[in-house]
């Protein structure tokens, strides 16, 4: 971690610490590099990126949803 990316807890507001906002410094990035925050969704040994589609498989799991005539 660059020293431009380090934090002290003298300037993190207190509710950082309670595991609140991520270190996230676009500026302290060489050009042409950007970054982004990816949230993932587990439900049993499967991954999602899009909540809808982790509720939608949660809903399978749960006999919630008919599979009849998606060849499941």
């Amino acid at each position: 971690m660059t020293e431009t990316m380090t934090e002290t807890t003298e300037n993190r507001p207190d509710w950082e610490n309670e595991g609140g906002s991520l270190l996230h410094d676009d500026a302290a990035l060489p050009d042409g590099i950007t970054s982004h925050v990816v949230y993932e969704f587990r439900v049993g040994p499967y991954r999602y990126t899009d909540l809808d589609h982790a509720r939608a498989e949660l809903a399978r799991q749960q006999g919630k949803v008919s599979t009849a005539g998606t060849g499941r």
